[in-house]
């Protein structure tokens, strides 16, 4: 029983931490030592990064710096955002280069979006 209320109380905790992340816009910064009390782990390491990480995929929530692990430290900041978000489909354009997400990015700057679109590099190639 016990074993159920954590795995309970951690789908709450991440429920509540996708919502915070669409009420900003689709994206968050947030420390590790929020992703690890969210996912209800005392400490960091390997496999709590896995977990932590598998929890985040089950959730559609994506994290930068890309193509990286999660950092060990506590104090560590990761960016993450809602991949069904439409800021999640531009990162996700940048991120991986596609014909469709080509064409995202260029409506996006054709749509007097480009100020957004700069924002979104600097978000994806700056680190928190």
């Amino acid at each position: 029983m016990a074993n159920e209320d954590w795995e309970a109380t951690r789908r709450d905790e991440m429920r509540k931490l996708v919502a915070e992340i669409e009420d900003e816009g689709g994206l968050k910064t947030v420390t590790m030592a929020r992703l690890r009390d969210t996912a209800g782990w005392d400490r960091l390491g390997p496999r709590t990064l896995i977990d932590i990480a598998n929890l985040l995929e089950e959730h559609n929530v994506g994290f930068l710096p890309a193509n990286e692990t999660l950092p060990l430290s506590r104090e560590a900041s990761v960016r993450l955002y809602n991949r069904r978000h439409p800021i999640g489909d531009l990162i996700q354009a940048v991120l991986s280069p596609s014909a469709r997400g080509d064409d995202l990015l260029r409506e996006a700057a054709s749509n007097d979006a480009a100020a957004v679109l700069e924002r979104v590099r600097r978000l994806v190639c700056a680190t928190p």
